[in-house]
């Protein structure tokens, strides 16, 4: 019950392009499901608070306060917010998720279809196409 079909995605500009197959169309529609998933903000800073470490350090004679979150956990809060939403399906699946075209050139997109049962399925995702590129074009190769 398998079925796959590829289309391609033209890069008609002088420049190099980045792009991302994502889950919602606009990057504000984006930032407002980030902010759905978000923890309220006082958990979080309560959670927080049992994972920083308090240090005091003698420096030139004076005790400085050494506070500081251990750096792995430090790392990934930052990362976190960056991460951008790509489209994920359970029976709809793109290939390359992401990736960069050259001027004048295309990549192709094998997009799959693999459903759990013999019922009506759809699903939307969003083609992000970073750069200047005047004329981006979608074909389905005959």
């Amino acid at each position: 019950m398998s079925n796959y079909t590829t289309m391609r995605v033209c890069n008609r500009s002088r420049i190099t392009v980045q792009f991302q197959w994502k889950a919602f169309p606009t990057e504000e529609d984006e930032n407002e499901e980030k902010k759905r998933q978000q923890i309220p903000l006082e958990p979080r800073m309560l959670f927080l608070d049992n994972l920083i470490e308090e240090k005091k350090e003698k420096v030139n004679g004076f005790w400085e306060d050494r506070t500081t979150l251990p750096s792995n956990i430090a790392e990934n809060l930052v990362k976190m917010p960056e991460d951008p939403l790509l489209f994920s399906d359970d029976v709809f699946f793109i290939e390359p998720m992401e990736g960069e075209i050259e001027p004048y050139t295309s990549a192709e997109i094998k997009v799959t279809f693999k459903p759990l049962e013999a019922l009506e399925y759809q699903n939307m995702a969003y083609c992000n196409i970073s750069g200047t590129a005047p004329f981006p074009c979608f074909s389905h190769p005959q």
